[in-house]
């Protein structure tokens, strides 16, 4: 798409490019919105989450169960 094409020829180009592509859709999706008055909950419930269950909730939902919590654990992990 440029007029100088060099960069473009480069046998590593592809690898290149795609590894700035998974950069850059990492740091877009891999943060958390929180208010400040609330951030102290929201540490603090990531802290705690409990990872058998949501690694039960998730293997569940990639499943296409449709997931309604059941314990109490289930209901603080998808809260």
């Amino acid at each position: 798409m440029y007029y100088d094409k060099r960069f473009q020829k480069d046998p590593h180009f592809p690898l290149i490019a795609f590894n700035h592509e998974q950069m850059k859709e990492s740091t877009t999706a891999g943060y958390l919105t929180a208010e400040k008055r609330s951030f102290d909950d929201i540490t603090d419930r990531l802290m705690n989450v409990n990872l058998e269950v949501l690694s039960d909730l998730t293997k569940r939902m990639t499943e296409g169960e449709r997931v309604k919590p059941e314990t109490e654990e289930e209901k603080l992990c998808l809260n």
